[in-house]
């Protein structure tokens, strides 16, 4: 398989390294799983209707996800899934082996935002880990054709808001530390997801492709999307 570089996290910046390609979120998620048969309990926190956790089935043994969306309760029947906030998850402590928290973040109001990671950290086994993804904050974060109608100022709020990684460290303080971080694509990721306004099925497999392209590539702290695995403190 090809190989491509991904950044080991240190303190206030990341070394190279080698490492296998990997498509799009959901699939750096999976490599990024304990391998198989070590871990037994995960949950997914904002997972829509659970569709990306059935990737994750071989890996491991049981699947919960949670979301406020009221889709949750149309989705995977695979995973056990409810209605929940992620500022107060449903569960006791120390209960999962792995969190995933992928592309939620940036949808929560801020107020909440601190809370969702303190809960993460609170279900978390001592000897979990916490997979977690968000948009980054680079060269061409404006871009976004999510966050356009708040810089055209037809929307208020902080929008599909970008992130910098000391915002995150910030955000993570006292709570995980960071082993991996990835911080990849640059333009072609946000440009596929214009390509596909009002033409979704037509454009959506070379959509796909230019995006799981871009995501194997990364760009340092010019890159368009984060991801990063961590430990619990």
């Amino acid at each position: 398989m090809a190989s491509t570089v991904h950044h080991e996290y240190q303190p206030g910046g990341y070394t190279a390294c080698v490492a296998r390609v990997r498509r799009e979120r959901h699939y750096w998620i999976r490599q990024h799983l304990p391998a198989a048969g070590s871990a037994s309990r995960l949950l997914d926190v904002g997972c829509h209707m659970g569709e990306d956790e059935v990737e994750w089935a071989d890996r491991v043994e049981t699947l919960y996800g949670i979301d406020v969306d009221p889709a949750i309760f149309f989705g995977e029947p695979s995973v056990f899934r409810c209605q929940a906030s992620a500022g107060a998850l449903p569960f006791p402590d120390r209960c999962f082996d792995v969190v995933t928290c992928s592309e939620v973040l940036e949808h929560v109001p801020v107020p909440l935002e601190r809370p969702m990671i303190e809960e993460c950290r609170r279900v978390l086994r001592d000897d979990g880990i916490f997979l977690f993804t968000t948009p980054h904050r680079g060269w061409f974060a404006w871009l976004d054709p999510l966050d356009a109608k708040r810089r055209l100022g037809l929307r208020s709020g902080k929008g599909h808001k970008h992130y910098t990684v000391d915002e995150i460290e910030i955000l993570f303080d006292g709570l995980f530390k960071i082993d991996v971080l990835h911080l990849s694509s640059l333009i072609i990721h946000p440009l596929s997801t214009w390509l596909g306004f009002g033409q979704q099925q037509r454009w959506s497999r070379f959509r796909g492709w230019l995006s799981d392209w871009d995501y194997q590539h990364t760009f340092g702290r010019a890159s368009f999307n984060l991801a990063l695995t961590a430990r619990p403190i």
